[in-house]
């Protein structure tokens, strides 16, 4: 009877997790999770920076694009070879999208993406058409 609580203590605390499909000695599944990135967003007076936190990817396999006011990051994380077993699995893997909405227009022509220790960094150049304008007040 210790057995079948300690299983079902098990599954229990192993269904809990929404990131996604687990493998380990009960499952089949080699895809352990499709959890984007977590970010940073702000905006630093002409442009907007976001900084994604992806370590263990390829650059090579990352996806970036603006279409309208929406910045699409996409990827994957390949596993590890040797992952039949899993005992314990915190980091994700797979393929994952992350979508953000962008409070203003950028200029797409100058968007810079760059990838440091597992931080991508996207500098998005505000368009013209959203800086702040200053307009001179005349004396007459």
């Amino acid at each position: 009877m210790l057995f079948n609580n300690d299983f079902h203590r098990s599954f229990n605390d192993l269904s809990r997790l929404t990131l996604g499909e687990v493998s380990g000695p009960w499952f089949n599944s080699r895809r352990i999770a499709d959890a984007p990135p977590r970010l940073n967003l702000y905006e630093d007076g002409d442009r907007f920076v976001l900084e994604a936190a992806v370590p263990g990817i390829s650059p090579d396999s990352l996806n970036i694009k603006v279409e309208d006011n929406l910045l699409t990051i996409e990827g994957e994380r390949s596993a590890p070879e040797g992952m039949d077993k899993v005992i314990q699995a915190e980091r994700s893997f797979g393929s994952f999208a992350r979508k953000i909405r962008l409070s203003g227009h950028v200029d797409r022509d100058a968007i810079q993406a760059e990838y440091e220790n597992g931080i991508l960094t996207v500098t998005l150049p505000k368009a013209e058409e959203a800086k702040p304008r200053q307009i001179e007040v005349k004396v007459k």
